[in-house]
């Protein structure tokens, strides 16, 4: 076939593309000439019709004028042609590769990819369906991105498998076409490729599959198969370890040699050369454990020891309890109350950093006797008596341990040396701590309140089991989590009341820290790593030379929470500081930025600031927050608000921003298919315990500890470790970082494992249908995500999930059909599992006479390549023990738990196989029954525009898919069997089993997923507040007189104020601080703003109509000065992202 053949054989088939080059010439010149007719016809000169028109300056000005757009318009032409034209020989050159491109992209380069785009955009809206050639087009080098027709086709008809759509016209249950149509896009039910796929995933990334080190260099603790673990001898270690005289006289010369061989980080060896190397991470010199990072060249690593990172080591230096390490703090700026259960061992510990920086004490220890801590002890006098040694370590004061301290920081503290700070060591200064630790236990406040008790009995014990409530728990349980408490004084519902109410109530949190944000912020911009420094001396003990001045950036908050003797992530006072810092200073960041994006709102802002009427707006708002004014001015301050709040991490604005993210999520891929809830249980994570044993037995890198081994199996754990849920709940609140760290490890695992769907930060384009892998839900086109913790304080996942085949839609259509309908329940039924198999009901039995049923973390699952039914039965058997019901206080939770459990158990019975149900009510009475044939057609049936339809028929009661379940699993929690087994975790994985359920579900996360409800109560008695802080407490910047400078001042504060009365538990915290948000999306959307460049087009317009009439400038005028409500409107919401600002979304694709 000749050349020119091929091209109109590949031009008859697609009917888009010219056949030669005479031919292509010739359009392009017939497309000039249609550009030149528009031209003159939209700007009306055409035949020289206004070439005698006189307007502003004459004849001459309106040809002069006319003569230039016309040349500018040609300028662009041309530059677009030129731009789009590949030169001959160039056919294959650009983003889409054209070798299976038919004839016309094989034999030459006539027709570049622009001019085949140009093609495609103008026909692809009238299209039926998208050839894969035509969508290869489009996805190579996101090419869709060229033309807003290619991107809405792309966005919308490309995201879920198009071929699995019933459109109004066709028929399910008369065209056969149409059924093998949809049969063959439909995902085949989840089975042996899926389990192995996701198994071998699964085992490729589990921590517990790999060795445990820590890097002698970084100190990082080295885990799984991205630590990049190097071991090589001393002896091979490059010149760069190695520390030359100069360097050790200006860092080490200021200590003694017997400190530096104590506490200094470097590596002594007896030929006199010393290396920058933790003597405490090198066993073995002819093995050197080291990352990747360090290996080579360490003073190439960020935070190396060789880089000023070496923070001392403790060596034989005692551990203090919170109050003994504030009394020797310098910089010391947090108070201390603890709240403890005697009855169930518990403790409660509140941090309240003050408002501003104390003066740097001079004299150590601190020995203040009026501002020592309150401890209230819940429980009879009698048993304070008897227990009070269980919880002296949380306020002990031993004065030698004090003093060790104290001598060791004068000496390689650089804050302690810089201040001249003198230490007290008399016998009168150890008299004076004697006496403090006296004051704070004699002064104990003891409430035996029977609510109280109550209280208690019930959290603990859905907390931490029957041994707590019982009172046979030997160690002391410690919650930690913190609460960053504003200065609230208009308002009961949030303020003061919340921590009193925690304080009186043990059981609620056992460790809490609280940030109670004063009126004099705390001077963090240039001192910030001085002051970090200063106040948390036992764990920087060099000083803070090597810490910023300013925020910490993440990678060093990655860093110090991966430190290899957990010091900085067993500080609650320090995790709860940074977080602070976190939320704050992305606050501050956003409105900065608003400045110039969102001008108008907070010059607004600033004008109401002033104003005496909005204060007495506030003021009644504050009075009776529930009227409808109250509510209407709520509602406008948030919208304000959102403007700064949407970015601050883990905020009730981020909640509240992803909103719109899910109606976009609706856009593309319609209703989700299924709503699922992840729990890991952290204080069964093998790895977690696997750290913590390492560093109590101080085996770092101790080849024959059989805790850094591979392959490492629960069985190896310490008897009383695996038979204690306790003691693994309290070793794992004392490890917050190692909990998010597992946590994080988890959302990787359900994402790229289970899912075969990752996340948008991961991927950072758009995926299409093709480019699904089925995994345990089949093909996933995207999921929704939000993070937060639960009553105890652990991390939990709720997600939607989209398919990429199987939709709600589709489920309600196929009911119609019964091929259809059996193809789907066999679906159905592999990807949700709501009963036991007679095999593991057995198995329960036998297990529950025995012996106590296996936790998830004791189930070794096998390969599932060997036997998948043994596979199959050994999740059974571990999902036994997480997912049956059982009714306790949880059941209360919400509205719903006031009158029923609100997990709805026991579930209702289905003693018939998977089918569809249409749900009917009779006299208060709902009854399923199966699908009638009249019941059928009306599912198949269209509508007819051209009659006025634009639904198809009506059906009373929703039709619903109702799986098999007997009665003796009317407590089972459905689930993914594959979901459960591989994360060991409490799951929960409904299917929305119908286009009605899917709606419900779709509306209900629009609220369960954003809080607004919870968290943005109030807002008029919180600005009343910050009003008047800012009124009292003026800014110092250059500019803070003027409006948008106030504007600023008062929404940070206002936003910052809404993160108090907040629980934040210290997992969460950290969570955070590793760079996490609370949404978490397969996609990313760009949130842009349309109505300026709206705005900007009419103005163009009018300017354009100025030739023609000549009250076209004051109309011109009129938009331009136009700061109407509506646009002040648009503009305010959105702020509400926490990316770009805008009023509509778009997807990744922009990118």
């Amino acid at each position: 076939m000749t050349k020119r053949a091929a091209s109109e054989a590949f031009c008859g088939e697609e009917g888009q593309y010219l056949a030669s080059d005479n031919v292509l010439q010739e359009q392009k010149r017939q497309r000039k000439a249609q550009y030149m007719r528009e031209y003159r016809a939209a700007r009306k000169i055409a035949g020289g019709s206004r070439i005698g028109a006189v307007h502003n300056g004459g004849e001459e000005h309106d040809v002069k004028r006319r003569r230039e757009r016309q040349a500018g318009y040609m300028r662009n032409y041309r530059a677009k042609q030129k731009r789009g034209v590949d030169t001959e020989g160039t056919g294959n050159v650009g983003p889409t590769d054209r070798s299976g491109a038919g004839p016309c992209g094989q034999a030459n380069g006539d027709i570049s990819i622009n001019d085949r785009l140009q093609a495609l955009a103008e026909s692809i809206l009238h299209k039926h369906d998208i050839s894969g050639e035509e969508l290869s087009l489009m996805m190579k080098g996101q090419n869709f991105t060229s033309d807003p027709r290619l991107a809405l086709a792309y966005y919308y008809c490309c995201a879920g498998q198009p071929d699995a759509f019933v459109f109004n016209d066709e028929h399910v249950r008369d065209d056969e076409l149409v059924r093998e149509r949809l049969l063959n896009a439909m995902d085949a039910p989840p089975g042996l490729p899926e389990y192995e796929r996701c198994q071998a995933s699964s085992a490729a990334s589990d921590p517990a599959n790999f060795s445990i080190f820590a890097c002698a260099s970084c100190c990082e603790f080295l885990l799984g198969p991205e630590s990049g673990h190097v071991c090589l001898p001393l002896s091979l270690l490059s010149q760069s370890f190695q520390i030359s005289s100069e360097e050790f006289a200006k860092r080490y010369g200021h200590l003694s040699m017997g400190t530096v061989r104590k506490h200094a980080q470097i590596l002594l060896q007896p030929d006199g050369r010393n290396y920058y190397l933790n003597p405490e991470l090198v066993r073995d010199t002819e093995r050197v454990h080291l990352c990747s990072k360090c290996a080579y060249n360490p003073r190439k690593s960020k935070f190396s020891i060789a880089n000023g990172h070496g923070y001392g080591r403790y060596d034989s230096l005692p551990d203090l309890s919170p109050i003994a390490k504030n009394c020797i703090s310098p910089a010391r700026c947090f108070g201390l109350e603890f709240s403890v259960s005697g009855k169930h061992c518990s403790g409660h510990a509140i941090c309240f950093p003050s408002g501003g920086p104390q003066a740097c004490a001079k004299v150590l220890p601190s020995t203040d006797i009026e501002r020592k801590p309150r401890v209230t002890f819940i429980g009879p006098s009698e048993e304070w008596r008897a227990k009070k040694h269980l919880f002296r370590g949380l306020y002990e004061l031993p004065s030698k341990s004090v003093f060790l301290w104290l001598n060791v920081l004068k000496e390689t503290h650089s804050f302690f040396r810089d201040e001249g700070i003198q230490i007290d060591d008399s016998t009168a200064g150890a008299e004076r701590l004697a006496s403090l630790q006296d004051s704070i236990e004699n002064g104990v406040i003891v409430s035996d309140a029977a609510a109280l008790h109550a209280v208690d009995n019930a959290v603990n014990s859905e907390r931490y089991g029957y041994d707590i409530v019982t009172g046979e728990s030997p160690e002391v349980v410690i919650q930690q989590s913190a609460v960053l408490q504003p200065a609230m004084r208009h308002s009961d519902k949030m303020g003061s009341v919340i921590i009193d109410a925690m304080i009186d109530a043990v059981g609620t949190q056992e460790e809490v820290a609280v940030v109670r944000r004063g009126s004099e912020p705390i001077v963090e911009w240039d001192e910030n790593g001085s002051m970090i420094a200063g106040a948390f001396p036992t764990l920087f003990m060099m000083g803070g030379d090597m810490l910023p001045s300013g925020s910490f950036p993440q990678d060093l908050v990655q860093h110090l929470m991966r430190y290899y003797d957990g010091r900085f992530e067993s500080n609650v006072s320090l995790i709860a500081t940074l977080f602070n810092q976190l939320q704050r200073h992305a606050a501050i960041r956003k409105t900065a930025r608003a400045v110039t994006t969102h001008a108008k709102t907070l010059q607004k802002l600033g004008k109401l600031a002033n104003s005496d009427e909005f204060k007495e707006s506030l003021l009644t708002a504050a009075r009776d927050p529930d009227s409808p004014t109250a509510k209407r001015l709520n509602a406008g301050l948030l919208r304000l608000l959102s403007v700064v709040g949407g970015t601050v991490p883990f905020s009730p604005f981020e909640r509240a921003a992803t909103r719109p993210k899910l109606a976009a999520m609706r856009f593309r891929f319609g209703l989700p298919q299924f709503w699922v809830t992840v729990a890991p249980p952290e204080q069964d994570d093998t790895t977690l315990h696997r750290v913590m044993l390492l560093r109590k037995l101080n085996a770092w890198n101790d080849d024959n500890c059989v805790y850094t081994r591979e392959h490492f199996q629960w069985e190896l754990f310490p008897q009383n470790l695996k038979e204690s849920p306790s003691q693994r709940l309290s070793i794992s609140t004392r490890c917050p970082a190692l909990a998010a760290l597992m946590f994080e490890r988890q959302v990787k695992l359900l994402q790229k494992s289970i899912l075969r769907c990752p996340a948008s930060q991961d991927v950072r384009k758009s995926r299409n249908y093709t480019e699904r892998e089925a995994g345990a839900y089949g093909r996933v086109a995207g999921f929704n995500a939000v993070v937060e913790p639960q009553v105890d304080g652990r991390l939990h996942l709720h997600m939607t999930v989209y398919g990429s085949s199987f939709t709600p839609e589709i489920l309600t259509r196929g009911a119609s059909c019964q091929e259809l309908r059996e193809y789907i329940a066999k679906w159905i039924n592999a990807v949700s599992t709501n009963h036991l198999s007679p095999s593991a009901r057995a198995w329960l039995a036998e297990r529950e006479c025995m012996e106590p049923l296996p936790r998830a973390c004791e189930v070794t699952l096998p390969p599932v390549s060997t036997n998948f039914a043994a596979f199959q039965d050994t999740i059974e058997a571990s999902v036994v023990a997480t997912n049956i019901h059982n009714h306790s206080r949880t059941c209360i939770k919400g509205k719903r738990g006031k009158t029923q459990c609100r997990l709805c158990r026991p579930a209702g019975i289905h003693n018939l196989p998977t089918q569809p149900l249409h749900i009917s009510k009779s006299d208060g009475v709902l009854t399923g029954k199966s699908l009638n044939p009249e019941l059928e057609v009306k599912l198949d049936a269209g509508y007819d525009p051209e009659q006025g339809e634009f639904l198809r028929p009506h059906i009373p009661g929703p039709i619903v898919w109702e799986q098999f379940r007997p009665e003796s699993d009317e407590m089972f929690i459905e689930t993914n069997l594959l979901l459960s087994g591989l994360t060991a975790s409490h799951c929960s994985s409904s299917i929305m089993n119908g286009e009605d359920a899917g709606d419900m579900v779709d509306e209900h996360q629009q609220n369960y997923m954003t809080k607004e409800g919870a968290g943005l109560k109030n807002a008029a008695a919180v600005m009343l507040t910050a009003l008047e802080d800012v009124l009292k407490y003026p800014s110092v910047a250059l500019n803070s007189g003027t409006p948008i400078r106030q504007a600023q001042y008062l929404a940070t504060r206002t936003v910052n104020a809404f993160g108090g009365a907040h629980e934040w538990p210290l997992s969460l915290m950290v969570y955070a601080l590793l760079g996490h948000k609370s949404y978490i999306s397969s996609e990313a959307f760009w949130y842009i703003f349309p109505h300026g460049f709206m705005d900007e087009l009419r103005k163009m317009e009018m300017n354009e109509v100025n030739d023609d009439h000549d009250t076209s400038d004051s109309e011109s005028g009129s938009l331009e000065d136009d700061e109407g409500p509506i646009g002040d409107d648009f503009d305010v919401d959105s702020g509400s992202d926490s990316a770009d600002e805008g009023g509509l979304y778009s997807n990744d694709a922009g990118h």
